[in-house]
């Protein structure tokens, strides 16, 4: 097994905070740039986000220091809360919430997601704040990851998807068990 570096994110990947235009100023509004929020997020119930509740002029864009992601950056919901995830399938923006991830060469993206979530409970123990729990962009680029070459992230992730997808396929047999029977029941209450 070859070694794994241990490794801070800033060194791996770059982290980009979001932001806001300012909302009262419509032309900043309504345009053709995805703008995500961690709202966004927490409706995917897939790895990947396309689309976005709202989007931004480019007079928007201009206006603020958003930046647009390049396709394959992980989105991290920074506050409100702490570890929303998904990967980008277009180019897109994100509000104030996030610390996105912008991979290196180092990192497959899909490995740093899979492995950013299962480090969510970590990151939100370290969130701090008066009025919502946030984490600053210095502590997730101190955050430390480790980092095996590049084909043996690719092979984890596979077995990671692999064993998520038996136990969704688990979950709805079991659901459609449970839909079934209850249909019986119905069925023989009504006898």
């Amino acid at each position: 097994m070859s070694k794994w570096h241990l490794r801070r994110l800033g060194e791996v990947a770059e982290i980009i905070s979001g932001a806001t235009p300012k909302t009262n100023i419509l032309r900043y509004w309504d345009g053709n740039i995805l703008w995500a929020t961690p709202r966004d997020l927490g409706r995917l119930e897939s790895i990947e986000i396309n689309d976005t509740e709202r989007r931004i002029t480019k007079a928007g864009y201009e206006s603020c220091s958003t930046r647009l992601l390049p396709v394959g950056s992980v989105l991290l919901s920074s506050r409100a809360p702490i570890g929303h995830l998904a990967i980008n399938g277009k180019p897109m923006c994100t509000n104030q919430g996030f610390k996105s991830l912008v991979p290196g060469d180092a990192l497959y993206n899909r490995y740093l997601y899979w492995f950013m979530k299962g480090s969510i409970s970590e990151l939100q123990s370290l969130g701090r704040g008066c009025t919502f729990d946030e984490i600053s962009k210095g502590l997730v680029e101190s955050f430390k990851i480790p980092v095996p070459p590049i084909d043996e992230q690719h092979r984890i992730v596979a077995r990671i998807e692999d064993l998520t997808f038996r136990a969704e396929e688990a979950r709805r047999a079991r659901q459609k068990a449970r839909t079934q029977i209850s249909t019986l029941f119905f069925l023989r209450r009504q006898a």
